[in-house]
């Protein structure tokens, strides 16, 4: 009932007086209101839904007021129902007015953002779950509040459909039908929990207390038994029940809907899909509700003529409206009832109509709401998701005589705090035996990092207990979120706190290397985030040797740190072969205390990636033989590529010549080209080396063969000779592009054909290493030069005449070489040519003749390009003047050398400008004396 009278005994007010003084803490969430301290404080306009609603704080004269009228429940007495309908509904205590006095406000207005309608029944929603009934257990605060107006706001929230639902089995083993159970929210939950273990009923505020700082289940994790008021919540439904809380910021809304205006309001509130609570008197009332009743025609409706103000001890939810529904009221027919979802059933021995509701007239409901009952509004807390949440177990026999709390940060210093017992009543049965999990999201906001917080658990053992037995308990677990405290178990204490604490972080405390992988000797960075420790031992597992290498030990740290160093070098090369990359872990250790994490650096093997026009399909190894595979010759640039190698430089080699070096890029990565060196055929070892380690391979120098051949002239049939370094299989050739020939047949190749230009192209078959033969390179010569044939040539004095009175004569030169070409001439008096040099070739020259008269012979030798030398000669008859007249003109005679000179006849086409000029030398020649060839003048 809400008016109680008795009062408690000296021994428990001695007992609240003890806690007040030992836990200040508690005090904070249970401070006595300061009645008449303060004017009305501002009104708050909230934005709800489709409502505007205003409200302020309830003064200490308002609370007061609502204190006077409602009493205290001074006395905790097991409930007792009336008849076979149970009820409950019980004034608070003094410490739950105290609490009443943090979190009361009065609502002013409510504005529907609409137009209101004629009426508005909730309880035909879709989301409104089925009528229940209490049985004889006095729950009806926590069917009002969880079951009902909870159920309604989880399924419109979460557009849950429970018009298939049915409640059944009555009273006695009553249910929820499948598949509705996880969507309708468990009165059980709500009632066993705050009962102490025992059927004393409730206020409105406890439930709601509840629900917005601790949650509901579902049916599904704890159905409802009238006949079991003691059992706990499994660890299921505590672990559900922060999932569905209620808005926590203003807990307690009264609105009194004694006016015309309050009647509006709560009609704009039920419009905006809110369902409302209310006090009854349901045994004057609805225990008799039946007589009254038919006296109305069956509407079950109280009126102001029917309803008894008597002992509000019944907790109704206001699910709607109907300003049309009409019914006579004082004599006369008025309209508009409020609509009223019992918690009996349906059932016609306290309704005419069997669908458990009831109406309450607009005058009735005025009369109703004084000021012991205004109607009680909280709302849902929309998307609301848990983000911390502490797991804990304690065993007493006695809960009651345990307060447990929670905190965030120093025990005597917490920037959060969290008072489980303000919320649960143990009583004098056991703790609850499975683990218990309480919300405490709202922790977060206190929060000075995501690393490394201190929370605690602090039970109060109030020592001698409500039994007098003196017994202790344990805290046997204490986790926040998937940390679990190392202090537990741990005893309680009679009249002292006892604390278990523990460190937790939100984001992971993790170690990371950056890059993930790459070559031995790269630069690495470590990344350590919410180390708990100032210091930290660093070290790395050689996955070679199998042992840990200790890296720095006591490294400074704050919550992150990043560390710098060079991945260490395993040195390892890929395995001989073509193999997929290999690599080697290397796990990175930060030891934090007792705590260690670790990270792994993947450190690939050095190999070869690409040997000149070989490219891995994975890597090359070491020592991988490629010698039937890559080929090279002296001189040519050789690609090399490769990888994991140790950043900076290294130097290539082929045997144990050095014959360049590269840079080694920060992943290990080098391609870079040699160029081959003079060296022999056949196998040799290329190397690559940084310092540190070798990576080798195994290629091949090609055979060569040589040739012999040159560009100069050759006069007769010669062979050019093609030498392998090596040994071949056979060497082919071709002569001036003729038929395939090979040098174990037909001998080395022979040039006959003259001509400026013989080509010559030769190759040779190779057998590699026994493995199969494979053709070496054509190599290609031209211009071999064979010249057999000698120069024709001839020689004219003074144009063919047959006598001179000058020894000063002009010759005129004609040669003609089809092979190599005329290269040079001399000339000579005698046939004698040691000591005459050869000149550039010319086809005119001024001679002098020897002394004297008579028969003189001049001698002409032309030579070709090849060599090959042809003489040619004359004569005139040198006389004196006064003869010249009648000399018969001369007949030229040449001397082949070493074959014939074509005969003056063929010259005789020489151009008249060539005669001019024979002519004008004679006509010189006729006025110089002393004439000499050694030193002729012009």
């Amino acid at each position: 009932m809400r008016l109680q009278k008795t009062k408690l005994t000296t021994g428990l007010v001695l007992a609240v007086l003890i806690l007040s003084i030992i836990l200040p803490f508690i005090q904070s969430s249970i401070v006595s209101a300061q009645l008449g301290s303060s004017e009305i404080e501002a009104s708050i306009q909230l934005t709800r839904d489709d409502v505007n609603l205003s409200q302020h704080k309830m003064t200490p004269s308002e609370l007061q007021e609502y204190k006077t009228a409602v009493g205290i429940n001074q006395e905790k007495q097991t409930y007792q129902a009336k008849g076979e309908f149970g009820t409950g509904l019980t004034a608070p205590t003094e410490e739950g007015w105290s609490e009443i006095a943090q979190k009361a406000y009065l609502v002013e207005n409510i504005d529907y953002q609409a137009a209101l309608p004629e009426s508005v029944d909730l309880s035909t929603s879709s989301y409104f779950p089925p009528i229940g009934d209490q049985g004889q257990q006095g729950s009806c605060a926590s069917f009002a509040t969880g079951y009902y107006c909870k159920t309604y706001q989880e399924a419109k929230e979460h557009n849950w459909d429970l018009s298939g639902a049915a409640w059944i089995g009555g009273s006695d083993n009553c249910n929820i039908s499948d598949p509705y159970k996880g969507k309708v929210m468990s009165p059980a939950f709500v009632y066993n929990t705050i009962n102490g273990g025992e059927d004393i009923g409730s206020d409105f505020e406890t439930p709601i207390n509840l629900i917005c700082n601790v949650g509901v289940c579902s049916w599904q994790n704890m159905p409802y038994y009238w006949q079991d008021c003691t059992r706990w919540p499994t660890e299921a439904a505590w672990s559900e029940a922060p999932m569905y809380r209620s808005n926590d910021t203003y807990s307690y809304q009264y609105l009194y809907a004694n006016t015309t205006e309050g009647l509006v309001n709560l009609k704009n509130w039920l419009a905006a899909g809110n369902p409302a609570i209310i006090a009854v008197d349901a045994y004057d009332n609805l225990w008799n509700y039946t007589t009254h009743s038919k006296a109305l025609g069956s509407q079950d409706l109280m009126t102001n003529d029917t309803y008894i103000v008597g002992e509000l001890d019944h907790a109704a939810t206001i699910v709607g409206y109907d300003n049309l529904f009409a019914y006579n009221e004082g004599g006369e027919v008025h309209h508009g009832a409020i609509k009223i979802a019992n918690s009996w059933g349906i059932d016609s021995t306290w309704e005419n109509i069997p669908d458990g509701y009831y109406w309450i007239s607009y005058a009735a409901l005025m009369k109703l709401s004084t000021p012991d009952n205004p109607v009680m509004l909280f709302k849902n807390l929309d998307n609301y998701q848990p983000e911390l949440t502490a797991t804990f177990n304690v065993s007493h026999e006695t809960a009651g005589d345990c307060v447990v709390a929670f905190g965030l940060g120093n025990w005597d210093a917490p920037l959060a705090f969290k008072n489980f017992s303000a919320y649960i009543t143990g009583g004098d049965r056991l703790f609850c035996a499975n683990n218990i999990v309480l919300d405490l999201s709202e922790f977060k906001a206190n929060l000075i990092s995501n690393y490394n917080q201190q929370f605690f658990i602090q039970v109060y053992d109030n020592g001698a207990g409500t039994q007098g037995t003196g017994a202790v308990g344990t805290i046997n677990y204490f986790a926040i979120a998937n940390t679990a405290s190392t202090q537990t178990p741990k005893t309680t204490v009679n009249d002292e706190s006892v604390y278990a604490m523990l460190t937790h972080s939100f984001a992971p405390v993790s170690l990371s290397v950056s890059p993930l992988s790459g070559p031995a000797g790269a630069e690495l960075t470590l990344t350590g985030v919410g180390m708990a420790g100032n210091t930290v031992d660093i070290s790395y597992y050689n996955p070679v040797t199998m042992h840990w290498v200790p890296v720095t030990d006591n490294y400074a740290v704050s919550t992150n740190f990043t560390y710098a160093l060079s991945a260490p070098d395993l040195q390892q090369c890929g395995p001989t072969g073509d193999n997929p990359q290999s690599s080697d872990g290397v796990v990175f250790r930060v030891q934090d205390g007792g705590s260690q994490y670790d990270a792994t650096y993947t450190e690939v093997r050095r190999g070869f990636t690409q040997v000149n026009n070989k490219t891995a399909d994975g890597v090359f190894g070491n020592y991988t033989d490629l010698s039937t595979q890559v080929f090279a010759q002296n001189g040519q640039a050789m690609h090399v590529a490769g990888l994991g190698f140790k950043p900076g430089s290294a130097n290539i080699f082929w045997d144990a010549q050095n014959v360049g070096a590269t840079t080694v890029d920060f992943r290990g990565l080098f391609n870079t080209s040699v160029i081959v060196p003079a060296t022999t055929a056949g196998k040799h070892v290329l190397t690559v080396s940084d310092g540190v380690s070798n990576v080798s391979a195994t290629v091949t120098r090609l055979p060569i063969v040589a040739n012999n051949g040159t560009t100069a002239w050759q006069i007769g049939d010669f062979t050019v000779n093609l030498t392998p370094d090596y040994e071949v299989t056979e060497t082919y050739y071709k002569i001036n592009s003729g038929q395939i020939q090979t040098v174990s047949e037909k001998g080395q190749p022979l040039i006959t054909i003259e001509g400026d230009n013989n080509t010559l192209e030769y190759w040779s078959t190779w057998n590699i290493y026994n493995t199969g033969n494979m053709e070496l390179s054509h190599t290609f010569v031209s211009g071999l030069k064979l010249d057999k044939t000698a120069p024709t040539a001839s020689v004219t004095i003074n144009v063919g005449k047959a006598s001179t009175t000058t020894n000063g004569v002009a010759l005129l030169v004609f040669a003609h070489d089809s092979g190599s070409g005329i290269k040079q001439i001399r000339f000579s008096n005698d046939n004698q040519w040691s000591q005459t040099a050869w000149e550039p070739y010319q086809t005119s020259k001024f001679w002098y003749l020897d002394d004297g008269l008579g028969t003189r012979t001049v001698y002409v030798q032309v030579i070709d390009n090849a060599g090959l030398i042809t003489t040619a000669s004359n004569t005139i008859n040198v006389v004196e003047p006064s003869a010249a007249t009648s000399t018969p003109k001369s007949t030229a005679t040449p001397t082949p050398n070493p074959t014939s000179v074509p005969t003056v006849p063929e010259f005789a086409a020489a151009p008249v400008i060539v005669l001019s000029l024979l002519t004008a030398l004679l006509l010189t020649a006729t006025r110089i004396k002393g004439k000499s060839n050694l030193n002729p003048r012009p």
